[in-house]
């Protein structure tokens, strides 16, 4: 599910993209790994989990234009999970 955030820097509005994943990640250390690696690899990318969601929530937030959302779902099967895109109204967007 894409979702558009507006916000406002220095009172210039811009548009932070927001992609949200159903995943199986269950334990806390797992998503803190799968965290630090997708900040790590994905510099313009800020990640967090809900484990306490029935989806296992991953929302990851890009910075500076699109979240590539096969990029993440690779990089968490590396680490033997899975990730898929959770569908939601916000779907068809474009992030240009």
């Amino acid at each position: 599910m894409k979702k558009l955030i507006p916000k406002v820097s220095g009172g210039i509005e811009s548009i932070a993209m927001v992609e949200v994943f159903r995943t199986n990640v269950c334990d806390r250390s797992h998503a803190n790994k799968l965290i630090g690696e997708i900040q790590s690899i994905f510099t313009n990318y800020i990640a967090n989990f809900d484990l306490d969601d029935c989806d296992r929530i991953l929302r990851v937030k890009c910075l500076t234009g699109c979240v590539e959302p096969a990029a993440v779902i690779n990089l968490v099967k590396q680490f033997g999970f899975v990730a898929e895109v959770l569908p939601g109204e916000g779907d068809g967007g474009v992030c240009v």
